[in-house]
């Protein structure tokens, strides 16, 4: 091999080993074969003190290659400027040449002679970025985005219907993007609403719905959806309207004749009438016997924590109203008025303590050994203290009694909770 080959070579492979490093190349491959060249030829591209002895300089090849092509007359046709062929520089010739033109002013392709490969490549990069700016979309049709709106309704019932709620409200949302009017758009903003509702987003629900409704008030879904998530935010009033509206345009919906019912029963609950609202002294409903005796031991009669307190509570007077119709229920609310430590010892069973504590009186003097322990081991006890909500309730009666979790009865939800609890146990 002479000087001059392995100068050729020695230079050849420098410049493809610096492809590499660029894009537009297969950097692996590129690699491959330049190691293959090295190994064939003896040559590594790398050796800077290797260049230096084969009289290279700081000369590339690309310099020596155009340097040789000058010297010996051979020119490269640059490409075509209009492209004819390319479609979006045939509709804009005259915003191509100007586009190519700031480019150059800028200097992108500086440095660089026109045919060479790395012009190309530029030049193919400043195309693409022409086209992605100006390049015309394919407009639908109203029947084309009607079509693919009924798609992607059609993907969010199967998200829906797979509990991929985040997924389902998503598509509902690209259908509402292509037809927000349409004939069947009150439909995607209705299902977006369920999906919403699954999510807890109890406002999106309520827009959702009004805006099904705006579309085509005879829709009795959304309606239901809409007084449903005034439930949640429990306005009741604004709940019972929505499903008599809804009951209005379609007087057989039944999500509306059960929420109306249901929406009715919680507001009352909250607003007792004046045969159920308790007494000025401090008594219950009806004939209930006065508790206000437990006042004492639960934290004081005027104290938030206090057992008076309570009975203010809508739940509490809830479950009062269900223990005058329970016979066992009100013969052991007597006693608990008579020995008032009969309540606690219950609940310290209740709350795994076994008793009272503080002095009080032991529950076997009450209660027969077979009830105390069917408290102890009643499994709806044990089942809700598995419950999160009741976590805090259980932990301040395991640590500190009745008393200590008696302020968890201002929570609806735990007051609910114990309500049923209380009536199963009984």
């Amino acid at each position: 091999m002479t000087s001059v080959e392995k100068a050729a070579i020695f230079s050849a492979l420098e410049f493809l080993a610096s492809l590499a490093a660029k894009p537009g190349y297969d950097a692996e491959n590129v690699e491959v074969g330049v190691q293959c060249l090295k190994e064939a030829f003896g040559v590594d591209p790398a050796n800077a003190t290797a260049k230096q002895g084969l009289g290279l300089g700081t000369h590339a090849y690309l310099d020596i290659f155009t340097a040789g092509c000058k010297a010996l007359n051979i020119t490269f046709d640059a490409p075509a400027a209009a492209t004819p062929e390319d479609p979006v520089i045939a509709a804009n010739p005259a915003l191509w040449q100007k586009w190519l033109s700031k480019l150059e002013a800028k200097g992108f392709f500086s440095g660089v002679q026109k045919g060479t490969p790395e012009y190309n490549q530029l030049y193919q990069k400043a195309l693409s970025k022409f086209k992605e700016k100006f390049d015309a979309k394919p407009t639908l049709s109203k029947e084309q985005k009607e079509a693919k709106a009924e798609e992607l309704k059609a993907a969010g019932n199967a998200a829906l219907t797979g509990k991929d709620y985040v997924k389902a409200a998503d598509l509902y949302k690209q259908a509402i993007s292509f037809s927000a009017d349409g004939p069947n758009s009150h439909i995607y903003y209705s299902n977006l609403g369920a999906a919403q509702m699954y999510l807890e987003q109890y406002e999106e629900v309520i827009a959702s719905c009004e805006n099904a409704i705006a579309l085509n008030p005879n829709y009795g879904k959304a309606y239901s959806r809409l007084g449903s998530a005034f439930v949640q935010l429990e306005d009741f009033d604004a709940a019972i309207d929505a499903y008599q509206r809804g009951l209005e345009v379609d007087p057989t919906n039944a999500a509306c004749k059960a929420g109306l019912t249901e929406a009715k029963g919680k507001k009352n609950r909250l607003q007792p009438t004046t045969r159920d609202a308790p007494s000025a002294a401090g008594g219950m409903p009806g004939g209930m016997p006065d508790l206000s005796a437990l006042a004492g031991m639960m934290g004081g009669a005027g104290g938030a924590g206090g057992l008076a307190g309570l009975m203010n509570n809508p739940a509490m007077q809830q479950m009062a109203a269900q223990m005058m119709q329970n016979p066992q229920m009100m013969a052991m609310a007597q006693n608990m008025m008579q020995n008032p430590a009969m309540m606690s010892q219950m609940m310290g069973a209740m709350g795994g303590g076994g008793g009272g504590g503080g002095g009080m009186p032991d529950l076997s003097s009450m209660l027969s050994p077979e009830m105390l322990e069917s408290f102890r081991t009643n499994p709806q006890v044990n089942a809700m203290r598995g419950d999160p909500e009741m976590a805090d309730f259980f932990r301040d009666m395991d640590a500190g009694g009745p008393q200590a979790a008696m302020r968890h009865m201002s929570n609806p939800a735990v007051a609910a909770k114990l309500q049923t609890l209380l009536g199963g146990m009984m």
